[in-house]
């Protein structure tokens, strides 16, 4: 697999999808998609197409339609080809498809539709940081594995050629270079080097000069590696340009290898096929410490070789102890300077070796060291697991990676120990130890504080959420699912922050944050927004929101929001009481206003009404008076009625008039049209 580090760029990444062309069911064109947010991506619609199509196009991802049987077919016969077993597969079932079998049970994540394009991409960005993050774990993992590798390999005395084959096969693994070369002079002649390659398997005896090859002259003026970008246009490499061309060669990364023999020195070459140089810090201090280890192992067998010329001349035939136990102290001067603590045990899982940093580690002297039992080393609550490593040593079971405590200058310290077979006449195991108290404390603390953090924000009870800037929700704690009746877990990672928010409503916060009208640049203070629920109905919130930075450039935006529904509710119910008491005070006027207009005039009235009677009893008959007298006997009587209803009136009740007055409605507010 290609390096991942790049997670967020998507031209980084490689898609295949898998399974029927018919999209119908889906109602999403996913490869359309993908290939608009600029992910490489191929298809096959069959499985006798799938299968050569994965094998060279080697996706980050694999994702399989499951729309009907065939494709089902697809997905099995692509889990059983074995090289493609690590292959992260994303499995999208149409809406009304059910598959015969648990299919579900082989594959890492599934969707089924419908779905949105934001839940999608969210989904497929989730699975390709997965794949990144346990791809970094595998590559550390490795890369610890493949220097323990060396280290033993090393220490067992092997002959120079298989030195450098082992060096440039296992540089190119840890580097994911196209192609790692080392050099290094050879005893016997000025103009002899060693020549071994990832791709040859043979080490070659050569006459080099600089001409042939300008890393050699570059190597011995180097400290340090370097890295040529360009290398076919460096004025360095114009004499064998064509070579570089021949080979593929865009870029190199030189670690340089300096001794003492005839004052040369050799290097170690990475080629790779791009221009660019894309190498870890971590890839670049593990090839560091190899190539140190390299020239140390390199420079004893050039000084071993020395004395088995002189032994060769008559002086001896056979290597006596005296010798071995020479050779052996070579051995350790080896690795003397090692950066690496390093321990080596015999057969009785006693200590035969140690370098300095081994010393620094255990916190004991060299000769406190040297003898002593492996146990003994240690704490007394690891002393038993450093028991069951000698026991597993004589099964040739080498365990790596386990903590176990020491005790230095009066402190308790924990070291990683990892474990090597050593096949010598001089040794069983050599045994690292790497001083991680303060890593493991920081791990803690940075545990202890995202636990807090963790805990902090889920006992809110204010909503909190935070998306990226392309987005995607990175957080939802519990007081944001008791408000939206929604599931942090099927949230984060599956939608984007505007399926949240009703229509433009995100556009309209990113716009306020980014004004200074809302509380400053990159904050928003207490705005009045609606936020939707699990059933799409709104829910009116009170939002604050901040932008939240990283090297100065935006990276996340994080907003607080409390639920105004019980707010708003009781705002409503005061309204209404202010109302209702608006009403009853407008009652209690209008019955007293009507008490005093119905006293005012029924005194008036009665003066009218008396004198109207009298005047009909002395108008005559035919009087053509008498009728005018009698009507305004019968409108005085009227208006004696509506004064008795003003007299009566209880209640506040009003009728239309002309337009839209509105005049007291003297039935309702009696009650006489009940």
């Amino acid at each position: 697999m290609a390096d991942l580090r790049k997670t967020r760029d998507p031209k980084n990444f490689r898609l295949a999808i898998a399974g029927s062309a018919n999209d119908m069911s889906l109602d999403l064109d996913i490869e359309r998609i993908l290939r608009n947010q600029g992910y490489q991506v191929e298809s096959a619609a069959t499985r006798e197409e799938a299968i050569p199509l994965v094998r060279a196009f080697r996706p980050h991802l694999l994702i399989v339609k499951i729309l009907d049987r065939e494709a089902e077919n697809c997905l099995e016969t692509l889990k059983k080809a074995g090289d493609l077993e690590a292959i992260p597969v994303l499995l999208i079932f149409g809406a009304d498809y059910t598959p015969s079998g648990d299919v579900s049970s082989i594959v890492q994540a599934t969707l089924r539709a419908p779905l949105s394009e934001a839940a999608f991409l969210a989904k497929i960005k989730t699975e390709l940081e997965l794949k990144f993050f346990e791809d970094e774990l595998d590559k550390q993992r490795k890369a610890q594995s493949i220097l323990d590798e060396i280290l033993s390999f090393l220490a067992s005395g092997p002959q120079p050629e298989n030195v450098l084959l082992t060096i440039a096969h296992k540089t190119a693994l840890v580097s994911d270079a196209d192609r790692c070369s080392v050099m290094f002079p050879k005893t016997g002649s000025p103009d002899l080097f060693w020549m071994a390659s990832n791709d040859d398997s043979e080490v070659h005896t050569i006459e080099a000069s600089p001409h042939m090859f300008p890393e050699l002259e570059m190597a011995n003026m180097l400290e340090e590696e370097l890295d040529i970008p360009d290398v076919k246009n460096d004025p360095r490499f114009l004499e064998v340009r064509s070579r570089l061309e021949a080979d593929g060669i865009e870029s190199l990364v030189m670690y340089p290898m300096k001794q003492a023999v005839y004052g040369k020195a050799g290097f170690i070459s990475l080629s790779f096929a791009t221009r660019t140089i894309d190498l870890d810090p971590n890839i670049r201090k593990l090839c560091h410490m190899i190539k140190n280890a390299a020239v140390l192992a390199l420079t004893g067998i050039n000084d071993v070789t020395s004395q088995a010329q002189d032994y060769s001349t008559g002086k001896a035939k056979t290597v006596s102890t005296e010798h071995r136990l020479k050779k052996l102290e070579r051995f350790e001067a080896y690795f003397e300077n090692a950066a690496e603590a390093m321990l080596i045990l015999d057969d009785n899982g006693r200590a035969l070796s140690v370098n300095l940093e081994g010393e620094k580690v255990l916190g004991r002297s060299r000769r406190e060291i040297l003898g002593e039992w492996f146990p003994n080393f240690f704490h007394e609550k690891s002393k038993a697991l450093a028991e069951d490593m000698l026991v597993g040593f004589s099964q040739e079971e080498f365990p790596r990676f386990l903590d176990m405590l020491v005790t230095r200058d009066g402190e308790t310290r924990l070291l990683s120990v990892s474990s090597g077979a050593l096949h010598t006449s001089h040794g069983r195991a050599v045994i690292s130890l790497r001083d991680v108290t303060d890593l493991r404390e920081t791990e803690d603390e940075l545990k202890k504080t995202k636990e807090f953090l963790e805990n902090l924000i889920d006992g809110s009870v204010q909503g909190i959420m935070a998306w990226d800037m392309s987005g995607d929700i990175l957080l939802f704690n519990k007081g944001a699912e008791k408000i939206t009746n929604r599931e942090a877990e099927d949230i984060v990672g599956n939608y984007n922050i505007t399926d949240l928010f009703p229509e433009n409503a995100i556009k309209e916060v990113l716009k306020q944050l980014h004004s200074t009208r809302y509380g400053g640049t990159g904050k928003l203070d207490n705005v009045r927004k609606d936020i939707l629920d699990r059933n799409g109905q709104r829910i009116p919130v009170n939002l604050t929101a901040s932008i939240v930075y990283e090297d100065g450039e935006e990276a996340a935006v994080v907003a607080i929001f409390s639920d105004l529904r019980e707010r708003l509710n009781m705002e409503k119910k005061l309204s209404q009481a202010r109302e209702r008491l608006v009403l009853s005070e407008k009652q209690a006027m209008l019955a007293e206003l009507a008490g005093t207009t119905a006293h005012e005039l029924n005194q008036p009235l009665t003066s009218v009404m008396g004198y109207a009677e009298l005047l009909l009893r002395k108008i005559p008959e035919d009087s053509h008076n008498r009728h005018t007298v009698e009507i305004i006997l019968k409108e005085a009587e009227r208006m004696a009625q509506i004064v008795k209803k003003i007299g009566k009136i209880t209640k506040y009740k009003t009728t239309t008039y002309v337009g839209s007055t509105k005049i007291v409605d003297l039935d309702k507010s009696t009650g006489d049209d009940e």
